[in-house]
């Protein structure tokens, strides 16, 4: 058997004394889901609001083109 560097660790594979206790590990995973939760959301929210850009983009451009074909007061598209 080894010991783990001075931790009072006696096994053979030195990761499983990195482990620890299962209270830490299961805090420890908890620790992760919310981190990784609002990681997602944040991310969510980035995703929302580059399509929301694009979406007002496309609109302008849109408008733009529309405007530059039928003039910027419509008269050109007016039927009369």
């Amino acid at each position: 058997m080894l010991s783990w560097q001075g931790t009072g660790c006696q096994v053979a594979v030195p990761a499983v004394c990195a482990i620890g206790d299962p209270e830490a590990l299961n805090d420890s995973a908890k620790k992760f889901q919310r981190s990784s939760r609002a990681l997602k959301n944040v991310m969510w929210w980035k995703n929302v609001k580059m399509w929301l850009l694009i979406i007002a983009i496309v609109a302008v451009l849109i408008w733009l083109i529309s405007s530059f074909v039928c003039g910027f007061d419509y008269s050109k598209c007016k039927s009369s």
